[in-house]
């Protein structure tokens, strides 16, 4: 029961299953926890590695098989992070709040319809802060720059199925972005943060 929320949970109330050249699972970004750990493994890396010569910055690295960002709009629709979604944007009462073997879906439909917006919005704001807070780390640490690099996140994997030139009518990049939880106008807020395009 402690677990909820720290998968990214899918329409049909399962886990993302890790692709095969990832370990382990595919952990809820949006999960305070989650990035708790992230953020303690940052300290410790720059604890280590923040005196060290010829350092001149730090980068994370977004591939497709990782999970610092979502794999999709109706992702992370666990209990816990709905409920929060939920609470923070004042949409409790319009949402759907089933509990049965059919609430993922609900919830799907829902943030695939008519609050995709503040889904995307919210969603994209629980990365931001996470990244906003790496970068304050590497800041306080070495005044360096942090790096957010999309490597083959737009180019493997189900996204990059997205950009197949028969597929007309698919939304740019810039909304494909928004749907994994990437913003990169939120993303660099930070004065060190540097988007990687």
């Amino acid at each position: 029961a402690t677990a909820s929320g720290l998968v990214c949970i899918g329409r049909d109330g399962q886990p993302r299953a890790a692709e095969a050249t990832a370990a382990g699972r595919h952990y809820n970004v949006l999960d305070p926890r989650v990035q708790d750990a992230v953020a303690a493994v940052m300290s410790e890396l720059m604890n280590r590695l923040g005196n060290a010569n010829g350092l001149e910055g730090v980068a994370v690295t977004l591939p497709a098989d990782g999970w610092l960002h979502l794999p999709g709009l109706a992702w992370g629709l666990d209990d816990r992070t709905f409920s929060r979604f939920a609470r923070e944007t004042g949409l409790g009462d319009q949402l759907p709040t089933a509990a049965g073997p059919d609430r993922h879906a609900a919830r799907a439909a829902a943030v695939e319809g008519p609050f995709r917006e503040a889904w995307l919005s919210w969603r994209a704001e629980q990365v931001a802060a996470l990244h906003a807070r790496l970068a304050a780390i590497v800041a306080e640490t070495t005044g360096q720059s942090y790096f957010i690099m999309p490597t083959t996140l737009l180019f493997a994997g189900e996204v990059s199925q997205r950009f197949s030139p028969d597929l007309a009518g698919q939304p740019p990049t810039d909304d494909l972005l928004r749907e994994l939880g990437l913003d990169p106008g939120r993303l660099t807020r930070a004065d060190n943060a540097v988007y990687v395009a």
